[in-house]
C-alpha cells in the first residue's frame, strides 16, 4: 500500500490501477504523463541540521537502495565526522555521501555556481559557517570528477524536474525556506484568497524572518501538470506528501542563497 493518502495528493482518484511499481501515474488522452507521484517512505530529520540528510534517505528508499539507507541511519554521527562535514551539509557533501554509500545509484547534481560564492558572506545564514567550511567544499568540488561526481554547471527548468520524477526517480532541491509553501497543510495560513492562498505547517524552521534566507532541503517526488502543481516530501514534517504551484516553487528553489541546487536522483529498481 501507498506511504501518502491519495486524496491529499490528487482529487477524487485513489484507484490502485494507476500504480507501477512504487510510482502513481495518470497519462492524458494521449498518453502523455498528467500526474505522477513516486512513493517514498518518510524520513523526519532529527535536528536543526540535518534536512539535506533526510532527503538523501528518503531518495535512497525511493531507489529501494534500503541497505545503503539503514548503513547511514545506524552510523550516523560517525558518517557525518568520517565525511568531514560534520553539522554542517553543503550540496557537494549530499553527492558524496550518495556516492560512497550507494555508488552503483545513479545521480546528478546542478548548479549554478561550482564552489563557493563569496558573497555569500554577507548572508546571516552563511556568514558564520562560510569561513570555516569553504576550504572542504571547494577541495570536493575540485576533486568532483575524479571521485566520480557528476557536477552541472547549469540552471535547470522546473520541466527538467518534472521529466526527472516521471521517468527516473526523485529530485533533492535546496530552497529557502521563507518560501516554501504548501497547500496540503493547515497549520498556518498566510494571508490571501483564491489561487493566492497558502499554509505554512511546512516551514518550522523559519528562523531569519521573512525577509532572510533560511536554506533547507526537501525532496521533490511528484507532479500535476493540469493544476500546475509540484508535490514534494518536507523532512521538517511528519510523514505527508506537501503540495504548491510551480511558479511558488521556483521561487522558493531560485531564491538568492540557493544556488539552484538540485540532484536528480535515479530510482533503480523501478518496475
Amino acid at each position: 500500500m501507498p506511504s501518502f493518502r491519495d486524496g491529499d495528493l490528487i482529487d477524487g482518484v485513489s484507484s490502485l490501477d494507476h500504480y507501477h511499481g512504487k510510482v502513481f501515474k495518470i497519462t492524458d488522452e494521449a498518453g502523455m504523463p498528467s500526474v505522477t507521484c513516486r512513493n517514498v517512505g518518510h524520513t523526519q530529520q532529527q535536528f536543526d541540521w540535518d534536512c539535506g540528510l533526510s532527503c538523501v534517505l528518503m531518495a535512497l528508499d525511493a531507489a529501494d537502495v534500503c541497505d545503503a539507507k539503514d548503513s547511514i541511519l545506524e552510523n550516523l554521527e560517525e558518517i557525518c565526522q568520517n565525511e568531514g562535514f560534520g553539522h554542517s551539509t553543503w550540496t557537494i557533501d549530499l553527492c558524496y555521501l550518495l556516492k560512497h554509500y550507494a555508488p552503483r545509484l545513479a545521480f546528478s547534481y546542478t548548479t549554478i555556481t561550482l564552489g563557493v560564492d563569496p558573497s555569500y558572506m554577507n548572508q546571516v545564514f552563511y556568514n558564520k559557517i562560510l569561513k570555516r567550511d569553504s576550504e572542504r567544499v571547494q577541495d570536493r568540488f575540485e576533486q568532483a570528477k575524479a571521485q566520480g561526481v557528476t557536477v552541472l554547471e547549469q540552471r535547470v527548468p522546473i520541466e527538467d524536474i518534472v521529466q526527472h520524477i516521471n521517468d527516473a526517480g526523485t529530485c533533492i532541491v535546496l530552497t529557502n525556506a521563507n518560501l516554501l509553501s504548501c497547500e496540503n497543510c493547515s497549520h498556518f495560513n498566510l494571508s490571501g484568497s483564491g489561487d493566492n492562498t497558502c499554509n505554512t505547517s511546512c516551514f518550522l524552521l523559519r528562523t531569519c524572518g521573512s525577509s532572510a534566507y533560511q536554506g533547507h532541503y526537501v525532496l521533490a517526488v511528484g507532479f500535476d501538470i493540469p493544476k500546475r502543481k509540484i508535490y514534494y516530501r518536507n523532512p521538517t514534517l511528519r510523514d505527508r506528501v506537501c503540495k504548491m504551484s510551480f511558479e511558488r516553487f521556483d521561487e522558493a528553489r531560485n531564491s538568492y542563497g540557493t544556488d539552484e541546487d538540485l540532484i536528480f536522483v535515479a530510482a533503480v529498481n523501478e518496475e
